[in-house]
C-alpha cells in the first residue's frame, strides 16, 4: 500500500525512534508497551492484547513487519510472537471480509451512502488491494456508492475525503493505474467525488488504450454504472476523441477494429441505440473517409455497419435515408469502382439470365427473430408452396458476427420451411467465430460463391458492406434492392427495385407485392387472466392510448405535441409507449407538454398480449407502424394512422368512416382520435371495415404472383 510496509514494535522508545526518521505520510509504526507522550502521527500506541480489536476496525494498512529490537526475546518466542499475530490478522482479515460482504446486498440510500464508501475505501486501502488486486464487488460498490452520492448531491465526509485523498495520491503514483481495469475506474470515480466535475479526459484515455477485451466486455457494468443512458452522449463524445487521434489511421487493421469494436458495438450492446449515437456517427464518417483516401479497404468495411446503426438506423425520414446514400454508400461505390475492382482484378458477371430454371438468391444480413427476418420467413413460405418448375430459391445468410451472427435456434426454425439455406460465413470463412475476421476477404469469397452457385437473381437489402460490393461488381445478371423502409438506397447497379409494401407515390419506380399474413401467429391464444391482470397493472378507469415498437418511432416532438394535445381533451387516457430505445429525448418532450406522469414506458413486452391492453393506437407520424401494428388491426382494435394523402384521395375519405382511422393532418389527428376515443361505437364500427379490409387484401392469394412479376418486370 505505502512506499515502506508499516511495522509493528514492541519497544516503544525504538518505534519512536524510527517514526522520527521517517516520512509520516509514508509509514507508520505501532507499538506495544506503555504509552508515549506528544508521540508523532505515525507513532501510534496498539498494545499487543488489544491488537485484533484495534486492527478490525484501524483506518491503516496492516503492519507487514514486527520489530523485536533490543527486547531480548529467544527465536522461540519470536517465532510464537508471530505466528500468534499473524493468525490474529487472518481472523481480522475474514472478519473484514464477512462485514463487506454483508455491504454488498445492503442497498445504498440517503443514510447510509457516506458510511458504505467509508467501509469499502478502508478495506481497499487496509488490505493492501489498490495496487493489484482490488476485488470486483469491492470496486463496484464503490462505484455505485460514488453515483449515489454525486447524484443526490450528498456532501462527503471528513474521513471520506481523508481515505479518498489517500488511495487518488496512491493510484497516480501507481504506472499501473492507466492500464488496470478496475484502477483506473476507481480513479475516475474519486476524482468526481473529490472535483464533481467530468472533465478528465486521462480515464478515456485509458479506456481507450486497455487491451484486454474480454475483460472490457464481462465488466462493461462498470462504464455503464459511471455512465447512465442520460450521460451515453457524454461518454461516446469524449471516448470516440481518445479514440480517433491523429494516430487512429497508422495503426494496424486488428488494434483499429478493437478500438472500434470498444466505441460502438460494445456500447449499443448495453446501451439502447437512440440518438445518443449520432453523436459519433461525424467522427466515424471522418475515419471513413480517410480510409478511402488512404485506401484502407478493411477498415472502411468495418466503419460501414456502425456509420450505418448511428445514422440511417436511427433515421425517421426519407430525407435522413438520402442523405447517408450521398454521403456514405456513394463514396463507397466509388471507391469500390476505382481501387478494389483493379486491385482484386474483379470482372463483372456478364451471364444471362438461364432460360431453364432461374436461381433467385436472397441475401440476407443475419437470421434473427425481427421483422426483416419475419417477412423473409412469410414469403418463403408462400414460394415455397408456389412450387414451380420456373424458379429455385435460395437463402445466403452473410450471418456476420460483429453482433453476434444469426440465431442458431432462428436458422433452424427457418431451415424446417424447406427452403435451400447456405450459411455464407461459414462457407467463406470456417467455424472462425471471431468478430475480427476480413470483411473484404469474405466479401470476395462471397461473390465468388454466388456466381459458382450461377445465381441469375440476387435480391439484396442494406446495412452491410458487401451488398454494396456484390451490386458494385455486378455479381448476378440481376440484381435487385429490396426495401424495408430506406426508399433512397441507390447504386449504379441495381436493376430492379422491390417492396413488400406500397411507398410514396415519389417512389413509383418500386415495384410492390403483397404479402399474406399469418393470422395464427398474429393472434395466438392468450390467457384472459394474464390480460386481466396486465390491465389491472394500470389505472383501471383510464382509456389506454399507445403505440409498440422502437422509441425511436416516438421520439418526434410533432407527434408527443399531438399526443398531448388528445390527452388534454381526454383526461382519463393514459399512453403505453411499448418497446426498448433510448428514452433521453422523449422524456425530455413529455415534461415539456406536462404529460409525463400519463405516459409509461414499459420496456419489450409481449406484443401478442399488449395488443389487448392498449384501448386505441396513435400511430407515429414518421416511421408508422411495423410488424405489431398490423397484428393490432388484425385484432380489430381502433387506431389512427397519419397520411400523405392528394386532394382527390382526402375528398373520396372524407365522407367515409375510415377517414376517422386515416387523417391527412396533426389537427385531423387529434379530432379524429378524441372522437373515436369518446364514442366507442362509432370506433368498433369504423375498426370492422378496415379489419375487413385488411382480411380481404390478405386472402386475395397474390402474394407470389405479386411477387415474381416483381422480380421479373
Amino acid at each position: 500500500m505505502n512506499n515502506k510496509d508499516n511495522v509493528y514494535v514492541f519497544n516503544p522508545s525504538v518505534a519512536l525512534e524510527m517514526a522520527k526518521q521517517s516520512d509520516e505520510s509514508e509509514q507508520i509504526f505501532f507499538y506495544d508497551g506503555e504509552k508515549l507522550q506528544n508521540e508523532p502521527s505515525n507513532c501510534i500506541h496498539v498494545p499487543i492484547e488489544n491488537f485484533a480489536n484495534y486492527f478490525l476496525t484501524s483506518p491503516y494498512p496492516y503492519p507487514q513487519e514486527i520489530n523485536f529490537d533490543t527486547m531480548g526475546f529467544s527465536a522461540d518466542i519470536q517465532n510464537t510472537i508471530i505466528g500468534q499475530l499473524s493468525m490474529a490478522l487472518e481472523s481480522v482479515k475474514t472478519q473484514r471480509l464477512q462485514n463487506i460482504n454483508k455491504l454488498i446486498e445492503t442497498p445504498t440510500s440517503q443514510t447510509n451512502a457516506l458510511d458504505i464508501l467509508q467501509t469499502f475505501l478502508e478495506y481497499i486501502y487496509v488490505e493492501n488491494l489498490v495496487n493489484v488486486n482490488i476485488p470486483f464487488v469491492a470496486i463496484y460498490k464503490i462505484l455505485e456508492t460514488a453515483k449515489f452520492l454525486l447524484k443526490n448531491k450528498i456532501a462527503l465526509s471528513q474521513d471520506n475525503i481523508a481515505i479518498i485523498q489517500k488511495i487518488v495520491a496512491i493510484l497516480e503514483k501507481n504506472p499501473q493505474t492507466k492500464k488496470h481495469f478496475y484502477l483506473f475506474h476507481l480513479k475516475y470515480s474519486l476524482t468526481l467525488l473529490q472535483t464533481k466535475t467530468e472533465t478528465t479526459q486521462e480515464y478515456f484515455d485509458a479506456l481507450a488504450t486497455f487491451d484486454d477485451l474480454q475483460q472490457f466486455e464481462n465488466d462493461f457494468i462498470l462504464i455503464k454504472m459511471l455512465f447512465e443512458e442520460s450521460e451515453l452522449e457524454f461518454y461516446l463524445t469524449n471516448f470516440s476523441k481518445s479514440i480517433f487521434t491523429q494516430e487512429f489511421i497508422d495503426k494496424d487493421i486488428l488494434k483499429q477494429k478493437h478500438l472500434i469494436y470498444k466505441l460502438y458495438y460494445l456500447t449499443s450492446t448495453h446501451y439502447p441505440r437512440g440518438k445518443a449515437f449520432k453523436t459519433i456517427f461525424q467522427s466515424l464518417k471522418n475515419t471513413f473517409e480517410l480510409a478511402l483516401e488512404n485506401q484502407l479497404d478493411e477498415l472502411a468495411f468495418y466503419l460501414y455497419t456502425p456509420l450505418v446503426f448511428c445514422s440511417s438506423g436511427l433515421a425517421q425520414t426519407q430525407e435522413e435515408f438520402k442523405e447517408f446514400n450521398t454521403q456514405i454508400e456513394k463514396p463507397l461505390e466509388k471507391f469500390i469502382q476505382d481501387f478494389m475492382i483493379p486491385k482484386y482484378k474483379i470482372k463483372e458477371n456478364t451471364k444471362q439470365i438461364s432460360n431453364k430454371k432461374i436461381k433467385v438468391g436472397f441475401v440476407q444480413e443475419r437470421l434473427i427473430n425481427y421483422s426483416v427476418y419475419n417477412v423473409l420467413k412469410l414469403l418463403m413460405q408462400s414460394l415455397k408452396e408456389y412450387n414451380s418448375d420456373q424458379f429455385e430459391f435460395i437463402v445466403y445468410d452473410l450471418n456476420f458476427k460483429e453482433f453476434g451472427g444469426s440465431n442458431p435456434q432462428t436458422v433452424e426454425d427457418f431451415k424446417q420451411l424447406g427452403v435451400t439455406y447456405v450459411d455464407l460465413h461459414k462457407e467463406c470463412i470456417g467455424n472462425n467465430n471471431d468478430e475480427f475476421y476480413s470483411i473484404v476477404k469474405k466479401s470476395l469469397q462471397v461473390r465468388r460463391k454466388l456466381i459458382k452457385d450461377k445465381v441469375d437473381i440476387l435480391i439484396g437489402m442494406h446495412s452491410r458492406p458487401e451488398y454494396n460490393f456484390l451490386f458494385t461488381t455486378r455479381t448476378a445478371p440481376k440484381q435487385i434492392y429490396w426495401s424495408h423502409g430506406n426508399f433512397e438506397y441507390r447504386l449504379q447497379n441495381i436493376d430492379q427495385y422491390i417492396s413488400h409494401f406500397q411507398p410514396d407515390a415519389e417512389y413509383g419506380f418500386y415495384k410492390d407485392f403483397a404479402l399474406a399474413v399469418d393470422l395464427e401467429k398474429y393472434n395466438p391464444p392468450i390467457d384472459p387472466e394474464l390480460i386481466k391482470n396486465t390491465r389491472d397493472l394500470y389505472p383501471k378507469e383510464s382509456f389506454i392510448l399507445g403505440s409498440i415498437g422502437r422509441m425511436i418511432k416516438i421520439d418526434d416532438e410533432e407527434y408527443i405535441k399531438s399526443v398531448a394535445a388528445i390527452m388534454k381533451t381526454n383526461p382519463n387516457t393514459i399512453y403505453l409507449a411499448c418497446g426498448d430505445g433510448d428514452t433521453t429525448n422523449i422524456v425530455s418532450l413529455l415534461k415539456k407538454y406536462s404529460i409525463e406522469k400519463r405516459f409509461y414506458f414499459t420496456g419489450r413486452i409481449d406484443a401478442h398480449l399488449y395488443g389487448y391492453i392498449i384501448d386505441l393506437w396513435l400511430t407515429p407520424f414518421k416511421l408508422g407502424g411495423g410488424e405489431a401494428f398490423q397484428e393490432f388491426i388484425h385484432k380489430k382494435k381502433p387506431f389512427v394512422s397519419l397520411v400523405n394523402g392528394s386532394d382527390e384521395w382526402i375528398q373520396e375519405h372524407e365522407n367515409k368512416l375510415r377517414r376517422f382511422v386515416y387523417p391527412y393532418s396533426h389537427e385531423k389527428y387529434i379530432e379524429y382520435a378524441s372522437e373515436l376515443i369518446q364514442n366507442l361505437d362509432l370506433a368498433q364500427e369504423v375498426t370492422e371495415i378496415i379489419a375487413k379490409e385488411q382480411e380481404a387484401y390478405t386472402n386475395e392469394n397474390n402474394t407470389v404472383e405479386q411477387f415474381i412479376k416483381s422480380i421479373l418486370d
